[in-house]
């Protein structure tokens, strides 16, 4: 009623409290003391979702979530310039948890004593498709962890 009989003065009224409110509000925040902040928990809380088991993918979301901050933080990426800057180095690619996966998958294999054929990496490593670079990585890591066991086994336990 009020709005469609004097919307004028309800607007008045209205913008005047809004006005007087935000102002207070933006001197409250520290920015730059909270981006150093975020900052240094993101880094924190990197390290410790690697060293977590199972592994997941670190990556933005993920320690944003964790950190309970992830709202925030997108609302206010202009605020928080360190806390960007330092997200997309202390997450990971696709690739790089991909070799993540086979490192762990051969390891395992290895030490169950089990074979490790390319085909059984792939599939519980889940990977759809070899790539190249990938290949050539899953080789490389099954060539040095049984050059290492049999460096380990062939070498004699002196009493």
């Amino acid at each position: 009623w009020l709005y469609k009989n004097d919307g004028h003065w309800l607007n008045t009224k209205n913008k005047s409290l809004v006005s007087a409110r935000n102002p207070i509000m933006v001197h409250i925040i520290d920015w730059k003391q909270r981006d150093i902040n975020y900052k240094n928990d993101a880094i924190r809380i990197a390290k410790e979702l690697k060293q977590q088991s199972p592994r997941h993918r670190v990556t933005p979301s993920r320690i944003l979530r964790v950190m309970g901050i992830e709202t925030t933080v997108r609302f206010n990426q202009h605020h928080l310039p360190l806390l960007v800057k330092i997200l997309p180095i202390i997450t990971e690619t696709i690739e790089q948890f991909q070799k993540v996966r086979i490192e762990t998958t051969i390891s395992d294999l290895v030490n169950s004593n089990k074979n490790a054929p390319l085909w059984k990496i792939q599939r519980i490593a889940g990977l759809k498709t070899w790539t190249p670079e990938l290949l050539d990585y899953a080789k490389t890591i099954i060539t040095r962890k049984l050059d290492f066991d049999s460096a380990i086994h062939s070498t004699p336990v002196s009493r």
